[in-house]
């Protein structure tokens, strides 16, 4: 049910943004050893546009896992006012992360969230992190200034892809030859189309050979 939510909210803020402003690369890909995840900057645009950005890139608003993930943003990304993923647009009072991870760590500035409806009947239900203090706020769906805010940059975080490793090529190796032995006895592999599509994969898996 809660990935449910998180689909229809996400549908709704991608139509949000498809007339909001748009929001560009600033700087990335930067790669974060710690969870092997890639992450950008945006320029400054509203959190909707942010985040249809990110979804364009693969990925969503950062979702910030834990302490050293926080620390990790506001290190990297210093100095600015930085969109994240947390929200509480669908149900007020109750932030979620945009990607659909479960909420467990905050880090909210003392009297945070507070929903503040002054220059937004709508009220606050985006979340910005200050850096470099990396606290956060519950803000409008604004690239800012607010409040005397400095404009806000979005951050993207995309989980990479890892690159297969030497063993698992290996294994795949292996498990070719085995195939290709049995086609081979059932005189399947003496076939042309077969021919060619075990030369194609071993020039994958061994290109120098």
């Amino acid at each position: 049910m809660r990935y449910t939510v998180i689909s229809i909210l996400t549908a709704v803020l991608l139509l949000a943004g498809a007339e909001d402003s748009i929001a560009t690369i600033a700087l990335g890909p930067i790669h974060n050893p710690a969870n092997g995840h890639d992450y950008y900057l945006l320029n400054p645009a509203s959190w909707s546009a942010s985040e249809t950005e990110a979804v364009s890139l693969g990925g969503h608003l950062v979702t910030i896992n834990d302490a050293a993930e926080n620390a990790f943003v506001t290190s990297t990304f210093t100095d600015r006012a930085l969109w994240i993923g947390f929200t509480d647009s669908a149900v007020e009072g109750t932030f979620v992360w945009i990607s659909g991870e479960p909420p467990t760590f905050t880090n909210w500035v003392g009297g945070e969230p507070n929903n503040v409806t002054g220059q937004d009947a709508g009220g606050e239900d985006y979340t910005a992190l200050f850096s470099p203090g990396g606290q956060w706020i519950d803000i409008v769906n604004s690239p800012g200034p607010y409040y005397g805010s400095p404009v806000i940059y979005g951050v993207v975080e995309i989980a990479s892809v890892p690159e297969p490793t030497p063993i698992l090529l290996v294994g795949m190796g292996i498990l070719l030859g085995v195939l290709a032995s049995r086609l081979h006895s059932r005189k399947v592999f003496t076939r042309a189309p077969f021919r060619l599509v075990f030369r194609s994969v071993g020039k994958v898996l061994l290109p120098n050979s």
